[in-house]
């Protein structure tokens, strides 16, 4: 029994020392440094909040037609006997295209010429006479009258075979050839398109309210499908006086194609310079999104001069070319970040490194 609780003694004794050098070495042991007790900082991108110059644009959509274009057609019915063109060529101001028949009209002009000719030599010999006074002013005055009728039905019968000979009106590129040798036409039947592409126009609308951000010389840019990345220039040239019933404003532009890449018929998206002004602009990817509305994490330093971030509901208005205008809710200066907000949220530490999509956006906000 004595053994026993000997023993149970040194056990005791044993526990207590090894507690108390545990609790003793716990309590002499040096802090670790402030410096190990600090949360690693968040990198994020990090971009400012600046104010650029910054072009707002009317957008429309509208339609391109050539300053002069025409659907050549024949003016009266015949037999196509000579074609002096081929689809596509380009041709001069009063070229001859098409000749219809005219071997009936080119013969009746032959009589008619013949019938001027008898007409105004009894003319020259009457005035002789009258001049003498060996014919009356009666007879002066008939043959004279013959003369003229004789003339007019040959100036006509000359119009007639004009006709039968369809000219090009102006200069330009043809289209497509829609008659074929010996086919009989009738008259308003199309030959083929005439178009100068020198000078292209755009008719589009703008809705009523936007009627007093437009006047006559102001710039536009217009872009088609097929050459999605040129932008091409133009001026508006002409605006209706008169809204329409759908309350729209019609209003047309000239463009300008050295290269001839537009195509009559072709719709355009076009954009209506406004007059510059100065925005607060940010990168788009600056922007986060939750039940609440659009909100951006912004940069502040603690009273211990740690880079912390905060969230700020914003309102953004236009948006383009990765850019986001702020209507309300930052200042100039201020530092948001572009990239890395899953991690964040308000009071956390972050480190800021360069921001490489921001740096790939070009400004061309003032374009």
């Amino acid at each position: 029994m004595l053994a026993r609780n000997i023993i149970k003694s040194l056990v005791f004794v044993v526990l207590v020392l090894v507690i108390s050098s545990v609790l003793g070495w716990r309590f002499w042991a040096p802090a670790p440094a402030a410096a190990d007790q600090r949360i690693p900082s968040t990198r994020v991108g990090l971009a400012q909040v600046k104010k650029q110059p910054y072009t707002y644009y009317l957008e429309a959509i509208g339609k391109l037609e050539a300053q002069r274009q025409v659907q050549v057609s024949a003016e009266v019915s015949g037999k196509v006997v000579d074609i002096d063109f081929e689809s596509g060529d380009e041709v001069k101001a009063g070229q001859i295209l098409l000749t219809l028949n005219d071997a009936p009209e080119q013969g009746e002009l032959v009589r008619l010429k013949g019938e001027f000719e008898s007409a105004k030599a009894q003319f020259a010999r009457v005035q002789e006479l009258a001049k003498t006074g060996a014919e009356s002013r009666r007879a002066f005055d008939s043959a004279r009258a013959q003369l003229d009728a004789a003339k007019g039905d040959m100036e006509r019968m000359q119009a007639q075979i004009a006709q039968r000979h369809i000219r090009a009106p102006f200069s330009g590129t043809l289209g497509i050839r829609q008659a074929h040798l010996g086919q009989y036409l009738n008259a308003g039947s199309a030959v083929a398109t005439l178009t100068d592409p020198g000078v292209l126009r755009v008719n589009f609308t703008l809705a009523e309210r936007d009627g007093s951000k437009v006047q006559l010389g102001q710039v536009v840019q217009a872009k088609v499908d097929a050459w999605s990345d040129v932008k091409f220039e133009g001026k508006i040239v002409a605006v209706d006086p008169q809204i329409n019933q759908s309350h729209t404003i019609n209003v047309q532009a000239v463009i300008t194609d050295t290269k001839k890449l537009l195509r009559p018929g072709m719709y355009a998206k076009v954009l209506v310079t406004l007059p510059q002004t100065s925005e607060l602009v940010i990168p788009e990817t600056a922007i986060t999104y939750n039940a609440y509305g659009e909100s951006v994490f912004y940069v502040y330093a603690d009273d211990a001069g740690v880079t912390k971030v905060k969230r700020e509901s914003i309102k953004v208005g236009e948006r383009r070319d990765g850019w986001a205008v702020v209507d309300k809710g930052l200042k100039e200066g201020v530092q948001v970040v572009t990239s890395g907000q899953l991690k964040l949220h308000d009071g956390v530490a972050v480190e800021g490194v360069p921001d490489t999509i921001g740096l790939k956006l070009t400004t061309g906000l003032e374009k």
